[in-house]
């Protein structure tokens, strides 16, 4: 039996663009902490290996406090195998980030578009054969998969057979390492260490390989939301047979959030504030969230969007970004009969809000909200 940790798309020294650049400062510090808890939690767990499936780091603006760091955990841990695949992010190049740091001798870079292979022996408590397969990406993209017509030799099905690869399993055409489950199935592989998509992670099991990927270590923006973490992994091979069990593990400081709040029928700042309270009555965030709101419904075109209400109803989260994609309710009858420049604007207008499309509908919607606001002297707050 072996033991694995699976993580990928850590993107150290993220921009964090989403947020301001104090907030975003403190997202890195703690981005590099997360990182620390992990190696923490693999010294726990007795990781003979740890798979990096990609984007360790943003880019090639890499500081040097990272590499520092990232260089002291690794050696921290000499008997754990560090294997890591450089993504579309952190792509390996002769002048890149990967060829001027000083590894120990337990940290394995593929660094060719080409399939290598890795092999360790007596790994684990039973003293297992391990073969790791993977490759690098050279450039931002990579068009062809590296596993495509790939058999795990003959000589090597008794060992275990592991991929470890920065791929796109979504779409044939991605950019990103276009890579089928079929292929990774048929190739023989045992477990298939897969990073480049963020979401939820998750592994599944056809025939005898499992695969997935872990997401994100972190939360990067609102793209990435709900818990972010690593799988912790064992993996034993008798007789040809595998048995694969999976356990993902939260490591994440902070939990990106995206709800909708509904405000139909509100016609006054009361109305808007009820709503708003019931709802942050219903949820509980605290200092770990990095919360959008996106506030939906027809409302009354004369009500301003409380700002500071809202903003006060969750002053507890890190992070919080409104959005308004609420719609006006206007009195039709009376702006088509208007012969003032407010009743022209509306016929003008008039097609698209009733378009067949609901995009062009919200679009014109918006429109008239803002047009009739600025025609009345007011002023309409543009959340976006």
């Amino acid at each position: 039996m072996i033991k694995l940790v699976h993580c990928a798309d850590i993107h150290l020294d993220s921009a964090f663009a989403s947020e301001n650049a104090q907030k975003a400062s403190v997202r890195r510090k703690e981005l590099r902490e997360t990182f620390k808890r992990m190696i923490s939690e693999a010294k726990k767990f007795g990781a003979d290996i740890v798979l990096i499936a990609g984007d360790l780091f943003d880019g090639k603006n890499t500081s040097k406090d990272t590499t520092d760091l990232i260089v002291s955990l690794f050696a921290s841990f000499p008997e754990c195998k560090f294997v890591i695949s450089p993504g579309n992010h952190d792509f390996y190049t002769p002048d890149s980030v990967w060829s001027k740091i000083a590894f120990s001798e337990n940290v394995f870079v593929f660094k060719s578009e080409e399939l290598e292979k890795l092999t360790f022996e007596n790994v684990g408590e039973d003293s297992e054969k391990v073969n790791i397969y993977g490759y690098a990406f050279t450039s931002q993209n990579m068009e062809k998969s590296p596993i495509r017509d790939f058999k795990v030799g003959e000589s090597d099905k008794n060992d275990i057979n592991i991929l470890c690869a920065h791929a796109d399993i979504f779409s044939r055409t991605s950019n990103y390492c276009p890579m089928t489950a079929d292929e990774i199935v048929e190739s023989g592989f045992d477990y298939g260490a897969l990073g480049h998509v963020h979401t939820d992670g998750k592994i599944v099991r056809e025939k005898d390989t499992w695969y997935g990927y872990s997401g994100s270590l972190e939360g990067q923006s609102f793209h990435d939301c709900g818990e972010r973490g690593a799988f912790f992994v064992t993996l034993d091979k008798k007789e040809g047979k595998t048995v694969c069990e999976c356990e993902f593990l939260p490591l994440a400081k902070r939990v990106y959030i995206c709800e909708d709040i509904d405000l139909s029928g509100s016609v006054s700042h009361e109305d808007i504030f009820e709503k708003v309270r019931a709802f942050a009555a219903k949820h509980t965030y605290d200092e770990r969230t990095l919360l959008r709101l996106t506030l939906v419904g027809d409302i009354s075109p004369s009500v301003n969007l409380p700002t500071q209400t809202i903003n006060a109803a969750f002053s507890e989260v890190f992070l919080l970004e409104i959005k308004d994609n609420t719609l006006p309710i206007f009195d039709c009858d009376a702006l088509e009969n208007d012969l003032t420049v407010k009743g022209a604007f509306f016929r003008e207008l008039l097609p698209a809000l009733g378009s067949e499309d609901e995009r062009e509908r919200a679009v014109a919607s918006k429109a008239l909200k803002y047009g009739l606001a600025a025609l009345s002297g007011g002023e309409v707050i543009d959340f976006e």
